[in-house]
């Protein structure tokens, strides 16, 4: 199904949704419309995205075994590949509808591997020239996010046990 045919689909829900919101006597503005068109996209996309990164990742588990996450790493390289790709597009020659975009950059990717985003903020830090502040960004968000992984668990295990 092309990602057009899906926004009309979204665009029927909205409506459904609207009708809905009117007879319970609750004024459904314009903006409103959009906003639940593109969370729609969103939902849409970022659910595609997670059965995607599912069965990549399963895959290639199930071929390279367990030892080594590289089913995470495989999802998160073509990820932040097709970010790059899909971002550079958007810039140069091709200009989506809002939906279209909140679908495949925030919903699919999102949903596909949230490392695509953080390799776009980086990449966009290195390129104004912000070095140190990219490093910090690694750094932290690699430090501060295993952390508190541990944190969690260690919480986790002091409640439970």
């Amino acid at each position: 199904m092309r990602a057009s045919t899906k926004l009309v689909s979204s665009e029927v829900v909205c409506v459904a949704l609207a009708g809905l919101l009117h007879r319970s006597g609750q004024a459904i503005s314009a903006g409103w419309y959009n906003d639940m068109k593109t969370l729609l996209a969103v939902a849409i996309g970022g659910a595609v995205g997670a059965i995607g990164r599912h069965l990549v990742a399963s895959q290639v588990t199930q071929i390279f075994g367990t030892g080594f996450p590289l089913g995470t790493l495989t999802v998160n390289v073509i990820g932040s590949f097709v970010m790059g790709c899909l971002i550079e597009t958007m810039a140069l020659a091709w200009s989506p509808s809002p939906e279209l975009r909140a679908l495949l950059a925030v919903g699919f990717l999102g949903a596909f591997t949230t490392f695509s985003t953080f390799s776009m903020e980086v990449v966009l830090l290195v390129e104004r020239g912000q070095y140190a502040v990219a490093a910090s960004y690694v750094l932290a968000s690699v430090v501060l996010s295993v952390g508190g992984l541990f944190l969690g668990l260690h919480l986790v295990r002091t409640v439970i046990a």
